[in-house]
């Protein structure tokens, strides 16, 4: 499987629109019990990671990370990643 590598300059454009784009994909197909428990992970981590006022790298990096396996796991022939960090779910194949 092809690994998402994403810029850590454009981690938090990633933060930020990842959520989005597994929100539409969840709205629009059924998951399994594996994907969701990854899903709530990935947003209770997201929500830790939003509370915080001064952003640490480490939780940055965790939570990107959190992203990338979650999109990896839903598929990523799913989404389209683009090199700013943007992604997007395509919801037409």
């Amino acid at each position: 499987m092809k690994r998402i590598i994403i810029d850590k300059k454009y981690y938090d454009k990633f933060a930020l629109k990842g959520p989005l784009a597994i929100e539409f994909y969840c709205d629009l197909n059924e998951l399994n019990e594996e994907q969701k428990k990854l899903v709530d992970d990935m947003y209770e981590n997201l929500r830790k990671y939003r509370e915080t006022r001064k952003l640490m790298i480490k939780e940055r990096d965790e939570t990107v990370e959190k992203l990338i396996n979650t999109v990896e796991s839903l598929g990523i022939e799913n989404f389209t990643i683009y090199d700013d960090g943007n992604i997007t779910y395509n919801y037409k194949k």
